[in-house]
């Protein structure tokens, strides 16, 4: 994984998704856009908890500690975020943490041979993120 992403890459990338495509729980698909712009445009970390629990109430259940196949994107995008150099440390670990929970849910029952494959690949793509194999960066204090 290539680590020259900016922030405005990502915000930009998560523009570019037709996230009406993408399954999600309840909400509008604009949630998960503008939940995940949120997390990149966080300065502090006083919102990580709350947008951390918010995109995982908009890809998986929580109570259940399921996700559903759709959360793919999410997940891609969340990868990359943490990659960015020129990122709030509040924001690099609000993407470590909603992935290092995603890594402990379960995938959702595949409803076709497509999903089958599809929760496979993001099984893979989660692995990193275990906890013995995360290194959570500093949270730096600055207000804004």
């Amino acid at each position: 994984m290539s680590k020259n992403f900016t922030k405005e890459d990502v915000i930009k990338e998560i523009e570019l998704i037709d996230w009406d495509q993408e399954e999600h729980n309840h909400e509008s698909a604009l949630d998960i856009q503008e939940t995940l712009t949120s997390i990149c445009n966080m300065t502090t970390p006083s919102h990580a908890q709350s947008l951390g629990d918010r995109i995982i109430s908009l890809i998986a259940n929580n109570h259940s500690g399921i996700y559903k196949t759709s959360s793919e994107k999410v997940i891609d995008v969340l990868s990359k975020l943490h990659q960015v150099q020129d990122l709030n440390s509040a924001a690099k670990i609000c993407s470590l943490s909603i992935l290092n929970d995603l890594h402990y849910f379960s995938p959702e029952e595949p409803a076709s041979e497509e999903e089958k494959t599809r929760l496979e690949r993001i099984q893979e793509k989660l692995k990193p993120y275990s906890d013995d194999r995360i290194n959570f960066p500093t949270i730096e204090n600055k207000t804004s």
